[in-house]
């Protein structure tokens, strides 16, 4: 029985007992003076009282009881289209004990996603089995979730059993049972998505690459070269796939620069100029709408500021440069340096390593260079640029 239930109960009942007692001898009183009758009036009205209160407890122990089943039975019907959603959905779904961090359930869907048998995930602990592919990630998101109670169309990556990465599209809720927090999260694969969106990208910049005259595979060797870098510079995985598309589209917005300012073989006057600095804020406003591409807008946004102050578009200083633009300002002067052009040839390789180490902590971040340093003389720029070529 339900505190709510017996409280319902003892109320009826006390109304109707202090009714009974007060009316009834008001009108035994008044009606009967004869004193011995009155009391087997009273004998008479007190076994009507117990009678009356059996026949009413009862009645209202079966009206409780029938709510109780009600209830009971609609909590049944619920479990049973929880049970259903969750064995049968068309998303993954992760219950956490955050608590006793482990895996309190998951449904099938979640299990084929990351190829778990059942036993190899269901008890275990969070730290005994890492999901995520990059754990200082999954401890930010946790954070994050305690402090807002949940978290909608976020991406992740998630590592399969069999040590490959999985990019999803997750949602998470905060819920309390039975006196304890419960993390339940809701997962859509991506993989096959991302790759095709990979694809599109890359033709996107392969196809401006042609309009601005670029040398045959600037897109990928300064993408697969940005990636190298950052993860040099410690980038976890789930920053990488931003830190690539925002490589592959970091020029996306001379798309809106006419050809007869972005294609002049000569010196640009400072009217063409002040066009060809808008580019970045062109990039933004075609990207901005793309939701997938969220995360990927610092370095097309803001890749010619300057570790100085002295870039554009916002003036933008040292760390107040996003890291991933910072990072792509190296590689794309190293890529535009080495390359030929139609107006010039190619500097060799000594002439650009002293160019970047003379711009250190001026137009770069100096830690930024020192890494790509230490990438170029591993033989790591050289092997990007081999596999771009054959590419």
């Amino acid at each position: 029985m339900t505190g709510t239930g017996s409280a319902r109960i003892a109320l009826t009942y006390l109304l109707v007992a202090a009714i009974w007692i007060l009316l009834s001898d008001r009108v035994a009183f008044a009606l009967i003076g004869d004193a011995a009758t009155l009391s087997w009036v009273q004998t008479a009205k007190g076994l009507a009282f117990v009678l009356g209160s059996a026949a009413l407890i009862h009645a209202l122990v079966r009206s409780e009881r029938s709510r109780w089943r009600e209830a009971e039975r609609a909590a049944a019907r619920e479990a049973r289209r929880f049970e259903a959603v969750f064995r049968a959905g068309p998303a993954g779904v992760l219950i956490v004990d955050l608590d006793a961090r482990r895996y309190e359930d998951a449904n099938a869907r979640f299990l084929s996603m990351l190829g778990y048998e059942r036993s190899r995930l269901v008890g275990r602990g969070v730290d005994e089995v890492e999901l995520w592919a990059d754990a200082d990630e999954r401890s930010r998101r946790i954070r994050e979730i305690r402090s807002v109670g949940r978290l909608h169309d976020r991406t992740a990556l998630l590592r399969h059993a069999d040590g490959s990465v999985r990019t999803v599209i997750w949602s998470a809720e905060l819920i309390r049972l039975e006196g304890s927090e419960r993390l339940v999260v809701s997962t859509v694969d991506l993989t096959d998505r991302t790759e095709a969106y990979e694809q599109t990208l890359l033709g996107w910049a392969r196809a401006l690459d042609v309009r601005d005259h670029e040398t045959a595979g600037h897109a990928t060797r300064v993408t697969d070269l940005t990636v190298a870098l950052g993860r040099r510079l410690g980038v976890g995985v789930a920053g990488l796939l931003p830190l690539r598309w925002g490589a592959l589209l970091h020029d996306i917005g001379k798309i809106g620069i006419p050809d007869e300012i972005l294609n002049k073989p000569g010196a640009l006057t400072e009217e063409e100029w002040a066009v060809m600095k808008r580019h970045p804020q062109i990039g933004r406003r075609l990207l901005e709408p793309v939701s997938f591409l969220e995360d990927a807008l610092e370095i097309p946004t803001w890749h010619h500021e300057r570790w100085d102050g002295r870039g554009y578009p916002d003036g933008r200083a040292g760390e107040e440069i996003p890291l991933a633009a910072r990072i792509f300002a190296v590689v794309d002067v190293w890529d535009a340096l080495t390359s030929d052009r139609p107006y010039r040839e190619a500097w060799s390789r000594a002439e650009t390593l002293a160019h970047l180490k003379e711009q250190s902590g001026r137009h770069f971040d100096p830690r930024v260079v020192e890494a790509f340093l230490e990438l170029e003389a591993s033989g790591e720029v050289d092997r990007i640029a081999a596999r771009a070529r054959a590419a």
